[in-house]
């Protein structure tokens, strides 16, 4: 996947030095489609102010990819934990009606603003995936690196098993070495999605980071390897 950045400025919402750290994130998912993201630059200024939603992750690149295949015009895809809408934006340019949510306002900005230059509509609402509300309505959810904690790892399990029953298809791509990844599939497994409902792997060696994919409902169990 490749990509390339540069410094953005002139969103309102950011003070003006926040406008200086933003930087414009262009990413080739196939063949005559580019799309684009903004997050905000330096590791140590994004680590030490807990900003972790606005970088875009090596997760939300191999979803992102994965949407490409996918029969996406005219079906609502719900994106949890968006950060910065990576993969919304993809849907979305793919066809889909997208509601992105993040617990966070800040990266849901950043990802209005990065649809709003490439003429995409995407809601945007937050949302605390271990909060009690339930799942908004749609035929697809996805998800990037958002098992980065045991909390988030047992959370998630209880989304993709309630999206399920609720009859939609779900893809998530989360790097093998999460703290919350073996919780994750614990829980799947507890609850009746075991390693053994999915499909043998498939690897590729094109980039860098290990990523796995579920897709529940499709019982599609794919390891892929990406890089930021």
């Amino acid at each position: 996947l490749g990509n390339d950045a540069k410094t953005v400025r002139g969103w309102q919402r950011f003070s003006i030095t926040a406008q200086e750290r933003l930087t414009e994130v262009r990413v080739n998912l196939a063949p005559g489609l580019s799309i684009l993201t903004l997050q905000e630059a330096g590791w140590e200024w994004v680590q030490n102010e807990n900003k972790y939603g606005n970088m875009v992750w090596p997760g939300a690149k191999a979803v992102s990819k994965a949407l490409v295949g996918m029969e996406l015009p005219g079906r609502r895809v719900l994106e949890l934990g968006a950060g910065s809408g990576l993969c919304s934006i993809a849907a979305a340019s793919l066809g889909a009606s997208v509601l992105a949510t993040d617990l966070n306002e800040e990266p849901l900005q950043l990802l209005q603003m990065a649809a709003s230059r490439q003429n995409l509509k995407i809601d945007v609402e937050q949302f605390d995936i271990l909060g009690p509300r339930p799942l908004p309505r749609c035929d697809i959810v996805i998800a990037a690196d958002c098992i980065y904690n045991k909390q988030l790892g047992e959370g998630m399990a209880r989304r993709v098993v309630e999206a399920k029953c609720n009859g939609a298809e779900v893809l998530i791509g989360s790097s093998v070495k999460r703290p919350g990844y073996e919780l994750f599939l614990s829980e799947l497994g507890g609850m009746g999605y075991g390693k053994d409902t999915f499909a043998s792997c498939t690897r590729t060696r094109d980039f860098s980071s290990p990523l796995i994919f579920l897709d529940v409902f499709r019982g599609n169990f794919e390891q892929e390897i990406v890089r930021l």
